[in-house]
């Protein structure tokens, strides 16, 4: 028996006053924030906007979500742009001792500024990169206090779509601690490329080298980020519309901001024709940037990006093993219901993850209607009383379109704000391995499936968190126990208490100075911006462990799901004569099970809805 529908929440509806009883209501809702600022990381690291249109030039197989602007400029037209890239530089300030490491100048001018020409675009609000314990040693006692370093990331734009190649750079690709270089295909920069590090783990590729780096380089179409805009769209896009009119360009000042301070104000996406690729995280700030919508035509499928996305040195969770408890004593007909609600549920990748809310406890050895199956104190199960057969088959000509078998039974897309319609079960195993096929062969995807229902099973509202992730939970909310602590402290630094970001020995005015005091060697995580990080980073555990959502019931039965492929010559067929053949297999696969069909119903989107009698 397996699970042929699902039905779950978002794994941190889980986590409530009558489950958690310990925490007060205010911590008990900081918990349940960071746990949803968790799950949207995940999604945002893995949705990839791009064109999803078969038939453009510039379809990309691997976007799970469309971009209003991608599809819009031909192939042709962005082919022939190779925009340059103005390198980066990082200020900081703060301890003097972890400035000398993070603090890093621009490598062409020497300086803290872009070369001339270029405009300097703020990309990552402020980072707290670090903190140390200084301590001042008096006659009759010593007296401590914490001094942090502060950074702020610097990327350069062209002032005009015609910047200096002498002063820039060839582009390279992007890649971070946690995600790859498309243009290497892993955490690397292409030969004779150096890397500039900005934030905690971002690297970006350039070179100057005119005979390589023009071979190995990509269009560069600019970044932004959760606080900065991308000054690059309004400057390409003026660009192509003034040369459309045969009218003058304007400058990147002209069109968007007099200084860098105004980079927010630029539009938080690429320019028309290009495709935003992720560059990682920092902290909870997703950074993307853009390139042209065929850069990568022939790029392999995609991989899913998995937490951790917070970068925190020295910590390691591992998940605990479970035992079930079995108090019951079967009869001999009985048996122990295998598949159950209460487990976690990654809907990204259409996998089940282990238990969120406890069901192990059998102690009222409480029995189905039918009295077939034990099930545990905390579920409901009822057979379903007319059982339900259904017999489906799809046609998908292309793998874009490809929707994972389980994704169309699991209810899980409520409460969050993305594009999970499109996205759900985007990195399963079924859907990766329909999408390989199809973009080598260049064949049509034909799916039968038959579905029969038998029991349902409900989680009970009173069923108890269990013990693992309950102890996950409260693991975090002991970090995040007092007022000063919150997860906004990583959105905006600004909203930090002033109480610590004035300690003596920092800087205001953006230099590195040397504090005369020698620091202790380890570094604090005493501060609520540092907890406010670990609090974050295990947050990112528990979604790679326990996944996404959580399953509150589930329709038990059995499933028998064939995929078939057809020749790319069938594209080329008639609508009719195709309707034909996927009638055809469908027939042959139910002959092949023993059953017959009655086409009665009306087809509709190259779905074939069939009822279905037993010979």
């Amino acid at each position: 028996m397996v699970a042929v529908n699902r039905v779950g929440r978002p794994i941190y509806e889980a986590i409530n006053a009558i489950k958690v009883p310990e925490l007060e209501p205010s911590l008990l809702k900081k918990v349940v924030e960071v746990l949803k600022s968790a799950v949207h990381r995940y999604y945002e690291a893995n949705i990839v906007l791009g064109c999803m249109d078969p038939d453009s030039p510039v379809f990309d197989p691997n976007a799970n979500a469309p971009s209003t602007t991608a599809c819009s400029v031909s192939e042709e037209s962005i082919s022939k742009k190779g925009h340059i890239f103005g390198g980066t530089y990082q200020t900081c300030y703060g301890a003097y001792d972890l400035c000398k490491i993070h603090g890093r100048k621009h490598p062409l001018t020497g300086q803290y500024s872009c070369p001339s020409d270029y405009v300097p675009v703020r990309l990552l609000p402020t980072q707290v990169i670090g903190c140390v314990t200084w301590v001042d040693r008096g006659w009759l006692w010593n007296s401590y206090h914490e001094v942090c370093a502060y950074t702020e990331a610097f990327w350069c734009s062209p002032s005009d779509v015609h910047g200096k190649i002498s002063d820039a750079y060839f582009f390279g690709g992007i890649f971070s601690d946690t995600f790859v270089n498309p243009v290497t295909g892993d955490k690397s920069c292409p030969d004779n490329f150096e890397s500039l590090r900005l934030g905690k783990g971002l690297n970006l590729c350039a070179s100057v080298d005119w005979k390589s780096g023009i071979a190995k380089s990509v269009p560069f179409g600019g970044l932004y980020a959760c606080q900065s805009g991308n000054p690059m769209t309004p400057l390409i896009e003026n660009y192509e519309d003034s040369t459309t009119r045969s009218g003058n360009v304007d400058s990147l000042n002209q069109i968007m901001f007099k200084s860098d301070s105004n980079s927010m104000l630029a539009p938080k996406r690429c320019p028309s024709g290009y495709v935003s690729h992720s560059a990682g995280l920092e902290d909870v700030c997703q950074i993307s940037y853009c390139m042209p919508s065929d850069t990568f035509k022939n790029e392999k499928v995609q991989l899913i990006k998995s937490p951790p996305f917070i970068k925190l040195e020295g910590t390691s969770l591992s998940l605990s093993a479970w035992r079930r408890n079995d108090q019951c004593v079967l009869e001999p007909d009985q048996e122990l219901l295998a598949v159950l609600p209460g487990s976690g549920w990654d809907n990204l990748l259409n996998q089940e993850r282990p238990q969120v809310v406890d069901r192990e406890d059998y102690a009222q050895c409480k029995l189905s209607t039918d009295r077939k199956f034990v099930v545990p104190d905390q579920m409901e199960i009822e057979p379903i009383k007319m059982t339900v057969t259904s017999f489906s088959s799809e046609t998908f000509e292309d793998s874009s379109e490809y929707v994972d078998s389980t994704s169309n039974t699991i209810n899980v897309n409520s409460g969050l704000p993305f594009l999970t319609s499109s996205i759900s079960g985007s990195y399963s195993w079924e859907k990766t391995d329909v999408k390989k096929k199809q973009l080598s062969s260049k064949s049509i995807a034909l799916r039968n499936q038959v579905r029969h229902r038998l029991y349902k099973v409900f989680l009970g509202p009173e069923a108890p968190l269990h013990k693992h992730f309950k102890k996950r939970i409260l693991s975090i909310s002991y970090l995040l126990d007092s007022p000063k602590i919150d997860i906004s402290l990583l959105e905006d630094i600004s909203k930090i208490d002033d109480y610590w970001l004035d300690q003596p020995g920092i800087a205001g005015n953006g230099e590195m100075l040397r504090d005369p005091v020698n620091p202790i060697a380890n570094l604090s995580t005493s501060t609520p911006y540092m907890k406010a990080v670990e609090a974050a980073y295990m947050a990112d555990l528990i979604i790679r462990d326990f996944g996404t959502h959580f399953i509150t019931e589930t329709e038990n039965g059995a499933a028998i799901i064939q995929i078939s492929y057809l020749k790319e010559k069938v594209r080329k067929m008639s609508e009719e004569s195709r309707s034909s053949i996927s009638k055809g297999a469908s027939v042959a696969f139910s002959l092949g099970l023993n059953f017959t069909l009655d086409y009665s119903s009306e087809e509709k989107n190259s779905k074939i809805n069939v009822s279905l009698g037993a010979r």
